[in-house]
């Protein structure tokens, strides 16, 4: 597990205890992996509307059906 260090950080050096102590938290390796993972599929998938017109505009134009199909899963793919 991660831990912070035991001295407070100097912005938290004269805050009284029990508000102290509600600030300081130990956060699990696997959470932050998951968050990290989860964020990496999301921006993996998500594509902004101007590129899917780009996309789309590009699909329409190749001639070659590998290209075509490789497009046209992106497009399928996105979360638009």
């Amino acid at each position: 597990m991660l831990k912070m260090s035991d001295q407070p950080p100097a912005r938290y050096v004269g805050m009284p205890t029990r508000l102290l102590n509600k600030t300081r938290r130990t956060i699990a390796r696997k959470d932050i992996t998951k968050s990290v993972a989860d964020a990496l599929q999301y921006i993996s998938y998500y594509h902004p509307p101007d590129y899917i017109r780009y996309l789309s505009q590009a699909y329409t134009r190749e001639q070659s059906p590998a290209a075509k199909n490789a497009i046209a899963g992106s497009i399928r793919r996105s979360d638009i």
